[in-house]
């Protein structure tokens, strides 16, 4: 299973028409979907593919971009935990084509704004749904495995916003293997949560805690000399052996290369080990937080320092210096612009600012508040 999001599927398809002049109609209905940067992401955490079925990728493709934005028939995009309160989470209504195009194109928009509430408030009842472990078991297993995805697009864009039992809950369970699969990198989403925590004690902390979790992640990964099932504790313990305690890249890379050691796992679980003792080691080692020479200096600025109130021009002025518009006006780079102000909003305490460029559902476009 492979995301594809990482990869440039146009140059790909393009070099496979060239030797295939069957695949020439699947380039050009890759081209038609005129797909940008944030819809190849969702599509393709959303839907992977095994191996190398192009036909059934774009089939995906050009099936689920039509609810992402919203141009299915009376969809509409949920924007309020009130409105969100309202569902009540059941397998009937989960299987629902009404409730696929509601929604996903409520995920396009969650994904490059600033929803925490409405995200919260589904996860929560997600969670009732299925008794706190989040796999839909009392789905069929496709169905299943599609909804775990959506959990992941969520808890990976609000990790920094999660409750701390959610936060811990993707490192202790099998959606740190998911996400690994996907190619999906935590070391963005566990910078953004680890910043949120002021002082470098509580940084600190966090971090122990993230790599316990990890070390302690419940979900069998490959298998040990002897043929048995193990987890990832089993590897870190080996790594810590093989190494001498010394968490670091080169000696990593030697671990992996050891073929006796990795005789009885197949190569994709090999991949996730690697990638799970990468983050792990990055855990242990601090590589989150600001080093040890400016902790003083760090930890100072943070308790004296005063928020500066920004004007909604000034907020502006600082938008359109670092990104350009389209020929229509609208900013190209839109994920962007969000995270500039949703960073600016925390840096300066002041919450006004990641509101003040905003979806307007009535014109079906962004703009800035007057």
């Amino acid at each position: 299973m492979e995301a594809y999001f990482k990869k440039d599927v146009g140059k790909i398809l393009q070099d496979l028409a060239k030797q295939d002049p069957e695949m020439v109609s699947v380039l050009l209905r890759w081209q038609n979907l005129k797909l940008d940067s944030r819809e190849v992401y969702l599509l393709g955490v959303l839907s992977p593919i095994d191996g190398d079925d192009w036909e059934e990728m774009i089939g995906n493709y050009e099936r689920l971009v039509k609810y992402l934005r919203g141009e299915v028939e009376d969809s509409f995009a949920w924007y309020s935990a009130d409105q969100v309160l309202k569902l009540e989470i059941s397998s009937e209504l989960l299987v629902s084509e009404d409730f696929g195009a509601q929604f996903l194109y409520s995920l396009s928009l969650w994904h490059v704004g600033y929803y925490t509430q409405p995200v919260l408030e589904l996860l929560k009842k997600f969670e009732t749904y299925t008794s706190d472990d989040f796999l839909f078991s009392e789905l069929e297993d496709e169905l299943a495995a599609y909804y775990s995805r959506v959990c992941l697009l969520l808890f990976t864009r609000y990790y920094a916003d999660l409750y701390d039992e959610w936060q811990v809950f993707v490192l202790n369970s099998f959606y740190l293997q998911l996400a690994i699969t996907l190619g999906i990198d935590l070391g963005v989403p566990i910078t953004q949560a680890i910043d949120k925590d002021l002082l470098i004690v509580d940084r600190r902390q966090k971090l122990a805690i993230f790599a316990t979790m990890v070390y302690d992640n419940k979900w069998p990964v490959g298998k040990d000399l002897s043929g048995n099932e193990v987890k990832l504790s089993y590897w870190v313990d080996r790594f810590r052996a093989f190494n001498r305690g010394i968490f670091d890249g080169i000696n990593l890379l030697n671990f992996i290369n050891q073929k006796e050691e990795w005789k009885n796992c197949s190569e994709p679980e090999r991949m996730i080990v690697r990638e799970a003792l990468y983050l792990y080691s990055g855990l242990l080692g601090n590589q989150f937080v600001v080093t040890e020479e400016d902790l003083a200096f760090y930890n100072s600025s943070v308790i004296n320092r005063k928020p500066e109130k920004f004007t909604t021009d000034q907020v502006k002025n600082i938008v359109n210096k670092n990104f350009i518009k389209d020929i229509n006006g609208e900013y190209e780079d839109l994920s962007g612009v969000l995270k500039t102000l949703n960073q600016l909003s925390e840096d300066h305490n002041d919450p006004a600012i990641a509101e003040l460029y905003y979806f307007d559902e009535a014109d079906g476009k962004f703009k800035w508040k007057e």
